[in-house]
């Protein structure tokens, strides 16, 4: 049986909201193509690995977090502490 479902069903089904459904449809959905879900895992991990998912090392670098405070309050930029010259990166 292969039934076409309605997003709003979907939603109620998932406890998801409509406009969830929505974004997954469109977003993770090849051009003239029904979904799939293994198409989606993949293309959401992809996104996943551009994001800034697991850049933000100062919230779990004690030692990190005080070396840039130090910095910001010594009226350096944020761009210049974020730069390669920031003495973190040096070599």
């Amino acid at each position: 049986m292969n039934r076409e479902y309605k997003q709003k069903e979907i939603a109620k089904v998932l406890r998801k909201a409509e406009s969830a459904i929505s974004y997954e449809l469109k977003t993770f959905t090849r051009k003239n193509r029904k979904y799939n879900a293994e198409y989606a895992i993949l293309r959401a991990y992809q996104k996943r690995q551009g994001s800034k998912h697991d850049g933000k090392k100062i919230v779990s670098n004690k030692e990190l977090r005080k070396l840039v405070e130090d910095f910001l309050l010594d009226d350096q930029s944020p761009e210049m502490i974020s730069g390669p010259d920031f003495p973190l990166f040096s070599t």
